[in-house]
């Protein structure tokens, strides 16, 4: 019975430094470039976000939330860009929005996939939405 506490502890620590580890920053303006050059349609980025991937060698998973305005919505879209911050490099589409806006692959597709259901894609889209 000690052994499974004790695990059960180790375990909740582990997470708790995962969380408390994650740093929101503004995307970089190389991030959001790569990313906005090939949208489909013309956009104005209201906010951006990045954090770097706990489960990606050397990748951030990169938010922008933007405004479309020939289609008169605004919409915000998670990518995972490959590279670091002042080089990114190979981009993938995360969530539905930005597989619609962007010509991205989706990350679904990856050999590590990236999901919404992967910790720092749903702490981004939180932090854009918030308001």
């Amino acid at each position: 019975m000690k052994k499974f506490i004790l695990l059960g502890i180790m375990a909740t620590l582990y997470m708790l430094s995962t969380v408390l580890a994650v740093v929101i920053e503004p995307a970089s303006q190389k991030q959001a470039d790569i990313i906005t050059n090939e949208i489909k349609e013309p956009v104005t980025v209201t906010k951006s976000a990045a954090i770097k991937s706990s489960r990606h060698r050397d990748a951030y998973y990169v938010g922008l939330k933007f405004a479309a305005h020939e289609l008169e919505m605004t919409g915000t879209g998670i990518w995972l860009i490959r590279g670091s911050a002042s080089n990114p490099q190979t981009v993938f589409s995360v969530n539905a929005t930005a597989s619609v806006f962007s010509r991205y692959p989706k990350a679904g597709r990856m050999k590590k996939p990236a999901r919404m259901s992967d910790h720092e894609a749903k702490l981004i889209l939180d932090y854009l939405k918030a308001e």
